[in-house]
């Protein structure tokens, strides 16, 4: 009712299929209070959200490795080319 029944990630009108979505992921906070969750459209906005928040957890997860092993990322090489 707060979104009046609106996505809030594109504004659209909710059809019958939508998803209830943390605004900062779950696995990030654990944090399921109602100023945390959204209703957004479960396809195409939930399907992208969630895939934008998968790739930058890989991507720290790969940075976190490389920092680790003290080995030098795409973008360090990148950089020393310059």
């Amino acid at each position: 009712a707060a979104q009046s029944w609106t996505c809030a990630v594109c504004g659209s009108l909710l059809g019958e299929h939508f998803h209830a979505d943390h605004i900062v992921p779950w696995s990030d906070s654990y944090d399921d209070r109602d100023s945390n969750l959204q209703v957004i459209c479960a396809s195409p906005c939930h399907l992208a959200k969630t895939s934008r928040e998968a790739s930058c957890r890989r991507r720290a997860q790969v940075r976190s490795r490389h920092e680790a092993l003290d080995t030098p990322t795409c973008s360090d090489m990148e950089s020393d080319r310059a």
